[in-house]
């Protein structure tokens, strides 16, 4: 399938279409450079920005280049597990670090009525 899709410069016109807005809401959303973890968002968001505009600026080329790299079953492997080991790295700091709020906050509560204002608040005013 993905060899089929490689093939026809119309579907990579229109995934450059759809790309290319993911990467701009991802980059009005979320734009950091520090020196961590969540600098790795904001790479993917320029990756996926500039991935989409040579997709639609330069879509036969993008077809010859995606043909030559998917030829062998061998790339398909190792993007899917590149993919795979930065996806659980991610959600693994997402959820730590959100895990870990939680963890303060109810330590940092002195009654639970206390703790459910703060928990509302963090609804209301994100």
């Amino acid at each position: 399938m993905i060899t089929e899709a490689a093939h026809s410069p119309t579907i990579i016109y229109l995934s450059g279409l759809l790309i290319l807005p993911l990467g701009l809401a991802i980059l009005n959303g979320y734009r950091t450079w520090t020196a961590d973890w969540r600098v790795i968002i904001t790479i993917l968001g320029w990756l996926l920005v500039i991935g989409g505009a040579i997709r639609i600026v330069l879509p036969q080329l993008t077809a010859t280049l995606a043909s030559t790299l998917y030829s062998t079953s061998a790339a398909l492997t190792v993007f899917a597990v590149v993919m795979l080991v930065l996806g659980g790295y991610l959600s693994f700091e997402g959820y730590r670090l959100s895990i870990g709020e939680q963890t303060a906050e109810r330590i940092g509560s002195a009654t639970p009525a206390e703790h459910y204002r703060h928990s509302i608040m963090a609804i209301l005013l994100p």
